[in-house]
């Protein structure tokens, strides 16, 4: 009635893939903070607002509906975390995936062929983090998307900012679905593995306010450029780590 019409965050928008990244993370002032808790599902924000009368309205009147909702994230969160602790990658993963995963994000419409204008940027919040890291508490990490054509996207220039201590990152994968399918992707093994090596060390960079509409300054954590191939007209990126410390 309210969170699939109006009402943010569109957890009961009609979109079912749209629905289900609305409910993974909600926009709170100027902070990003998700729904649910896979690690910890029972504490999740959603359990208290499902029955805390916070708009008057009957279905969220009802302090049953806690208790209601509560079995169901924890089934939740545990589909997230067994799709996630399989190799999701292919080669240029470990055996078990990366050890780090961040929220999935979609990648922006319209993107700028390369050269014809600048890239666009996709900031993905490492406050939601799996599992937490505590200096990456208030980061981001940032990549540069453009097309290479129609079918290969150009992902560049990966930063971390707002980092309170400098941070190793070993291992960056880059995941990429369709918007409708489960799971976090798959990782492009003709061109899009050459961060998979990486060992990089991200100094302490305090972020800009507000954010800047092109790259942060932080210096990247590589070079090399990757062609990742294009699934759908409407897809996903998630970033793995095989390490931060």
């Amino acid at each position: 009635m309210c969170h699939g019409a109006t009402v943010t965050p569109m957890f009961g928008a009609s979109d079912v893939a749209q629905a289900y990244l609305n409910a993974k993370g909600m926009q709170l002032g100027s902070t990003t903070t998700p729904l649910i808790d896979f690690n910890s599902p029972t504490t999740s924000i959603i359990i208290t607002f499902a029955g805390n009368s916070h708009c008057a309205a009957a279905p969220c009147s009802n302090p049953a509906n806690s208790a209601a909702v509560e079995p169901l994230l924890v089934a939740w969160a545990s589909a997230e975390l067994s799709s996630s602790s399989v190799n999701p990658g292919g080669t240029g993963s470990s055996a078990n995936g990366p050890q780090f995963l961040t929220m999935g994000m979609p990648i922006p419409p319209n993107l700028p062929t390369i050269k014809s204008a600048a890239p666009a940027i996709l900031r993905f919040q490492l406050s939601q983090l799996n599992p937490a890291v505590a200096s990456l508490a208030n980061a981001i990490f940032e990549v540069q998307i453009e097309l290479v054509n129609s079918t290969e996207y150009r992902v560049s220039n990966p930063r971390i900012g707002g980092n309170s201590a400098a941070v190793s990152v070993t291992g960056i994968h880059v995941f990429i679905k369709p918007s409708t399918a489960n799971g976090i992707g798959s990782e492009d093994t003709s061109q899009g593995l050459a961060w998979t090596a990486l060992t990089a060390t991200a100094a302490i960079f305090q972020l800009p306010t507000p954010l800047p509409t092109r790259a942060i300054s932080a210096t990247p954590l590589n070079t090399t450029p990757l062609d990742i191939q294009v699934q759908s007209p409407s897809d996903i990126m998630t970033i793995g780590f095989d390490n931060l410390r």
